[in-house]
């Protein structure tokens, strides 16, 4: 038997009458940088919408029956975020980190609708974000919605003085394999004990010359909020953020954030939750879901922890709390935010969970709760093999 598989792009021609959930998007960028498709939908039907998409996974998928009396415990009400903008610090697609990445190119990337516009600029470099399902075409973009209103201010102040010729910047061709700049990432935080916001500004770029990163140092220094300036050097011609080597170029390596009473101090490339706000509330409903006695006599096997937050959150409920991770950096930062809340009952093991062997169960007790951020399909075969034991009173999923 043959198969033949064949596919069509289509195109919208015209609105004939628009959705009753149909608003105006507030991101002049929303239709085409690919991070915020729903803009255009009320907020209130977006969450519909993803309730019902959790809705018929867990009945399609996981094969529960919402006929059956118990589902609604099981299928509990989604939380919306009373927040809907300037709430987080990340957006592109290509790595796993907290930060609102930006990425430069040498060729702007121009919308088909926009193409009969004149334009007066003549230099063609990019600064901004991915076209949708493309990792070499840029939109150059001078702000976005979901960062905060200091990072709109720095990512304008760098737009302006980037393409200066006698700066010598030339952004990184993801074809040819040349250029300096890679990415821009910027990471917001708050003084915790003044309040005052703080910014991390982070430069990506193919080889360190911090001569050449100067003036843009100088400039964004200006900035009351910006505490930190790094610069992550990455030497492979793949298109991720994170670098071999990091270098500190003005303040600080870290800024701080809280959550649920812990401080926690984030480097450049360690994972942090993007909304802090709606993360209080994940995190109270995780410690609420985990039904944890409180006796500190049970122990926690947090998976994909990151930099540890949510174990250390459920550290003071419980005996002992073990979390595992692959990045190695985010494991320094779990270890240090642990020593920075005086929490003495974690520990943290960098490794690979998909490739772990038969001995996995031996680096720790038989847990009593197990915490992933994912369903254990993802897992390797040794790993199922020992939740398959029954080895955990409850597992639970965390889909953040």
């Amino acid at each position: 038997m043959i198969v033949v598989y064949w596919w069509q792009r289509v195109k919208k021609l015209k609105t004939i009458s628009p959705h009753w959930d149909n608003v105006e998007a507030p991101c002049e960028f929303a239709s085409h940088c690919g991070g915020c498709k729903t803009q255009n939908l009320l907020y209130e039907a977006q969450v519909r919408a993803k309730e019902q998409q959790v809705h018929e996974l867990i009945v399609h998928v996981g094969k529960f029956s919402d006929k059956d009396p118990e589902f609604d415990g099981i299928m509990k009400p989604i939380v919306p975020c009373d927040i809907q903008f300037h709430y987080r610090t990340r957006k592109d697609n290509h790595v796993k980190s907290p930060e609102m990445e930006f990425s430069f190119g040498t060729r702007k990337w121009v919308p088909e609708e926009f193409l009969h516009q004149e334009c007066d600029e003549t230099n063609e470099y990019a600064l901004g974000l991915h076209a949708p399902g493309f990792f070499d075409k840029v939109l150059n973009i001078n702000k976005c919605l979901l960062q905060s209103n200091s990072a709109n201010k720095v990512l304008a102040a760098i737009q302006d003085i980037w393409r200066d010729p006698e700066l010598g910047l030339s952004p990184y061709d993801v074809h040819s394999h040349h250029g300096f700049l890679k990415h821009l990432m910027l990471r917001s935080g708050r003084n915790v004990e003044t309040g005052q916001p703080e910014l991390m500004v982070n430069f990506v770029t193919s080889s360190y010359k911090p001569e050449l990163l100067k003036p843009l140092v100088e400039k964004v220094a200006t900035f009351p909020d910006v505490v930190s300036i790094m610069n992550n050097v990455n030497t492979s011609v793949g298109n991720t953020s994170v670098g071999e080597e990091e270098y500190t170029l003005f303040g600080k390596s870290t800024i701080v954030e809280s959550l649920r009473g812990l401080k926690f101090q984030i480097s450049a490339n360690s994972f942090f939750q993007t909304n802090t706000h709606q993360a209080e509330i994940l995190y109270k409903l995780i410690e609420d879901c985990s039904c944890l006695k409180g006796d500190g006599s049970e122990i926690v096997l947090d998976l994909f922890c990151g930099t540890g937050t949510i174990g250390l959150t459920l550290a003071k409920r419980a005996k002992h709390v073990y979390g595992f991770e692959i990045v190695d950096q985010a494991i320094s930062d779990a270890r240090h935010n642990a020593n920075f809340n005086g929490i003495s009952n974690a520990t943290f093991v960098q490794g690979d969970l998909n490739k772990i062997g038969d001995n996995f169960g031996e680096y720790f007790p038989k847990p009593d709760l197990v915490i992933t951020g994912y369903p254990l399909t993802r897992f390797n075969l040794p790993i199922c093999c020992y939740f398959s034991r029954g080895v955990a009173f409850l597992f639970l999923v965390v889909l953040r």
